[in-house]
């Protein structure tokens, strides 16, 4: 049985504005991709999300996709690897991460 869950919320905009889709398509692709190497599966799961960019003194809202897999052991920082890319591709000031041991701002 597995009993831990991983998860890479993935953005759609650039910086603050909306990101092409298939840029986002990719990168949803390429993170489950990633994810079910590593677990042996994963899945996505839409949503909307919301951050207050410092940078910018407003709060972005947008749509974003949630990958997660489950697993019993899980290389934090491959995972923080993934997050770093997605931040660099979409101009994020941070990429959400959730482990066992919480959410954090990669």
């Amino acid at each position: 049985m597995l009993r831990k869950k991983v998860a890479i919320y993935v953005p759609s905009t650039m910086h603050d504005e909306p990101a092409p889709e298939n840029v986002v398509n990719y990168y949803v692709n390429d993170t489950l991709k990633k994810l079910s190497v590593l677990f042996g599966g994963a899945t996505a799961t839409r949503a909307v999300g919301s951050w207050y960019s410092t940078e910018l003194n407003k709060l972005i809202t947008e749509n974003i996709t949630i990958c997660y897999a489950f697993c019993d052991e899980y290389d934090h920082e491959k995972l923080v690897a993934i997050c770093d890319n997605l931040k660099t591709v979409f101009e994020q000031e941070a990429i959400s991460l959730e482990t066992p041991a919480g959410l954090e701002f990669v």
